[in-house]
């Protein structure tokens, strides 16, 4: 029976029943032995972690021993670092931690003389693309990183050019970092022409705020980082406080992040099925390939109003050849005692990006990882699936309980576009 029940943990945190297998994952910290280290020594990472975890997976670390991270930097800057801990039951809360490393000498330091350029302009019409390149006329430029804002709103771009899509005029600044310090704030403004309407359901409409000024929408695109390829484009998310607009966070809206064996002929048959759930009181879509869930469902646990829809997906198992473990992630269950009410959304997100698994639990909070699931192939940097697979079109909506619905056939796509739900483009792909 405690097998059974642990079986079904993800599916008794869908209902917001915090689980004892829940309990039972490990709970970790990580402590630094120095946040600020010259470049060429020695930085050591220790993680402590409760209920006995069986393995312990970092990166950024030049060596690993069990809990023990140890690392030795060769450029100026910050770098993170991160840690995940399992036991029999499950993943442990992702923990990350920032070292700056820094030159003795103080070279290295800050660039100086810094101005941004626009491209192609700094007049757009809405919606427009631009890209930002910051130029610094002098200082070392060696392991240097840069802090954007836009608008005032701090966002996490570290390199120095960015791309944002833009609605309405916006004010960038940037400030370079060195090994040394920190280097003059520039800054530019692009004019934008024309406003934009995001897409609504007339019927679910955004909750009222009191911001009468229109909701700022920019985006960035990242480079993929911890050995990847290609790309991943983030949305600005934001929350009327009193009568100002206050970024909360990013919401990832595309990845092209794939490791250099995906796509190529080492991919398999996909053996598995994943199916998917509709709740109409909800207005929620749920997946999952467990057998033993699917049953639960179909046969009314819960409330009983959780239906198939006939969609299917075909997956992989976890580790198989050029494929990604699909993380799976439900919102925080804890009860914020301000409100009473469940800190997270109640929700499940998924995604088979390594960078989007590792950064949501860190960008996001309020997001726990339930754990992989499933493998999955992922497209290319062009969206092109691997032979042998279809892309899977991922769709958000913006109002109400924040939902995910996974999409394979072109009468779906134009269906959430229609109801209002924005695409964040093929995510993954299911087999055939």
């Amino acid at each position: 029976m405690f097998a059974l029940i642990r079986r079904f943990v993800p599916f008794l945190l869908l209902l917001g029943v915090v689980s004892l297998a829940q309990a039972q994952v490990p709970v970790c910290s990580v402590a630094v032995s120095d946040s600020l280290e010259l470049i060429g020594h020695e930085v050591t990472l220790t993680a402590t972690c409760s209920n006995n975890p069986s393995s312990y997976a970092w990166s950024g670390c030049s060596t690993v021993s069990g809990n023990v991270c140890k690392d030795t930097a060769i450029t100026a800057g910050p770098k993170q670092y991160f840690l995940t801990a399992r036991n029999q039951f499950g993943d442990s809360n992702v923990v990350g931690k920032q070292v700056y490393w820094q030159f003795s000498d103080g070279s290295g330091g800050p660039p100086a003389g810094c101005t941004i350029s626009a491209v192609p302009s700094t007049h757009l019409t809405a919606p427009g693309k631009v890209t930002l390149v910051t130029s610094c006329a002098t200082g070392s430029l060696v392991g240097a990183t840069y802090s954007w804002t836009a608008n005032g709103a701090a966002f996490a771009a570290t390199q120095g050019s960015i791309i944002a899509t833009l609605s309405q005029t916006t004010t960038f600044t940037v400030v370079p970092h060195g090994g040394a310090g920190d280097g003059n704030r520039a800054s530019i403004t692009i004019t934008v022409d024309g406003t934009t309407t995001p897409p609504g359901n007339p019927g679910n409409p955004p909750p009222a705020t009191s911001c009468t000024s229109p909701k700022p929408v920019y985006t960035q695109t990242l480079a993929c980082t911890g050995g990847l390829s290609g790309s991943f484009t983030q949305q600005a998310v934001y929350a009327c406080s009193g009568n100002a607009w206050t970024q909360t966070g990013w919401q990832a809206v595309q990845s092209s992040c794939q490791s250099t064996v995906q796509g190529q002929s080492s991919l398999g048959p996909a053996l598995y099925t994943a199916w998917e759930f509709y709740h109409p009181g909800l207005d929620q879509y749920f997946m999952t390939a467990n057998p033993e869930e699917r049953d639960l469902l179909d046969n009314g646990f819960g409330d009983g109003m959780w239906k198939e829809t006939g969609v299917t997906y075909r997956v992989w198992a976890l580790n198989a050849p050029g494929t990604n473990a699909m993380c799976r992630f439900y919102g925080d269950t804890h009860i914020n005692p301000a409100t009473g009410m469940q800190i997270g959304p109640n929700s499940h997100f998924y995604t088979a990006s390594p960078e989007e698994c590792a950064a949501v639990p860190i960008m996001f909070p309020v997001w726990v990882l339930e754990g992989r699931v499933f493998g999955a192939a992922v497209p290319n940097a062009a969206s092109q699936c691997p032979v042998n697979t279809r892309p899977v079109y991922r769709f958000f909506k913006p109002f109400g309980v924040p939902n995910h619905r996974y999409v394979l056939d072109e009468k779906d796509v134009a269906e959430m576009t229609a109801e209002g739900w924005l695409p964040e483009g093929p995510t993954w792909c299911s087999g055939l």
